[in-house]
């Protein structure tokens, strides 16, 4: 190869190696954070069985116990509404009681959220129940890519404020390791109803009493995509007299996610995952490497130079001769 050649190949070996370079660059600083970001067109439909549960039943007007309750819950995302860095999911949960085959409640969310973070955004008519949030924050639907084990403010859809849900280690949700993390609510009251006195055993014609709130609330979330892949519930709503005694319970029962939710959740965070580790390590690493590679030949191929064999001076090649 003559010196022009080589010089020519390390120019184009070097230029290809830069393009790599900040290819690779550009993949795991915009790209990969933008394949990390929640989707907009969300869909999901999971299931919860709560065994041995207590409640007041508004139907049969009285609390009925040991009551097998199956809750399903239909997230859809609103396309429409969801923006580059925002997404708007519109929540519907419906209780059923298998037991005396009747319903027990329904309640609809539409919470909006930054889409890489998780944490809850004032927008877009966001509502529980149909009442605004009482503090616009904590995590809603979501959770940030690449969770870290550390204590994450959580939206708590009862109380409509943020509350604290600590790291309580690692787990295994159908084959995919996640990260748990728990609510812990102590009673605390939160709202008040005015009801009938016989209801509750009064013989006033009405009482006001305070309506208290506890859960114990686990949930396990991939750490790459930041997704919930299944979550417990541990809730006890009751109507409380003003010494604190209980007067009535709206409803005691510890909920769980069905299998087949968790392992279709678990699914869903597995396909999230590959697109990210792609975006942020596979892809990046791979160019970069390669980048730097045809960046060091074609710099040798430039600046190292041929060497020639010395030729010897007249005067000694006439002497050899001779």
């Amino acid at each position: 190869m003559t010196g022009r050649l080589r010089r020519g190949a390390g120019l184009v070996l070097a230029g290809i190696g830069s393009f790599l370079a900040v290819f690779a660059l550009v993949q795991y600083l915009v790209v990969g954070p933008v394949a990390a970001r929640a989707p907009l067109n969300e869909y999901q439909v999971t299931q919860y069985t709560g065994q041995h549960v207590r409640y007041f039943s508004t139907a049969l007007l009285r609390e009925l116990t040991g009551v097998t309750l199956r809750e399903t819950v239909t997230v859809k995302g609103d396309q429409a509404a969801g923006t580059a860095t925002r997404a708007v999911w519109d929540q519907f949960s419906y209780a059923y009681d298998q037991t005396h085959a009747v319903p027990y409640q329904s309640l609809t969310e539409r919470l909006g959220f930054d889409r890489a973070t998780g944490v809850l955004v004032r927008c877009c008519a966001g509502a529980v129940g149909g009442r605004a949030p009482a503090v616009w924050s904590g995590q809603a639907f979501s959770w940030p890519a690449g969770t870290r084990g550390v204590t994450y403010d959580v939206f708590d859809p009862v109380l409509r404020r943020p509350e604290p849900a600590r790291f309580s280690g690692p787990a295994i949700a159908a084959g995919l390791r996640t990260d748990t993390f728990t609510e812990r609510v102590p009673p605390v009251r939160f709202a008040s109803q005015v009801l009938p006195g016989t209801l509750v055993g009064r013989k006033k014609a009405s009482v006001l009493l305070g309506e208290y709130y506890q859960t114990v609330t686990t949930f396990a979330v991939d750490p790459v995509s930041g997704r919930v892949v299944d979550v417990s519930r541990d809730e006890q709503l009751t109507l409380r007299e003003s010494d604190g005694k209980t007067a009535l319970v709206l409803f005691g029962g510890d909920l769980r996610m069905q299998p087949a939710s968790v392992r279709a959740l678990a699914a869903a965070a597995r396909r999230r995952d590959s697109v990210i580790r792609a975006a942020t390590v596979t892809v990046p690493a791979a160019a970069g490497a390669a980048g730097i590679a045809a960046l060091v030949i074609g710099v040798l191929l430039v600046l190292v130079r041929r060497r020639r064999p010395d030729r010897a001076p007249a005067a000694e090649l006439t002497a050899a001769v001779r």
